[in-house]
């Protein structure tokens, strides 16, 4: 991931960021099917669930970091000759 590239859905699956993989054909059929399966459970355990699985204490410390390298990676040197870089391979084309 750090490197950009390109994954296919198996590589998700094996990393365990989906929990399932299916033809495209099916997606919106099992899209449906685990939101109805969702829609079932009690709304307040599903909100307690999301809350452990991110609680919002880190998701606001999380995106204010984020924030913070974010802006002090667009002042570096390097963010400044890549963002050149970008610019005059795109005026080539």
């Amino acid at each position: 991931m750090l490197l950009g590239e390109p994954f296919n859905g198996q590589i998700t699956y094996d990393l365990g960021l989906v929990s399932l993989l299916c033809d495209d054909s099916e997606v919106e059929a099992q899209a449906s099917a685990r939101a109805q399966t969702l829609a079932k459970l009690p709304p307040q355990t599903l909100q307690n669930i999301k809350g452990l699985i991110n609680p919002p204490a880190q998701r606001a410390a999380l995106t204010a970091e984020e924030t913070r390298q974010f802006a002090a990676g667009l002042q570096s040197a390097e963010h400044q000759a890549a963002i050149a870089a970008f610019f005059e391979m795109r005026s080539k084309k």
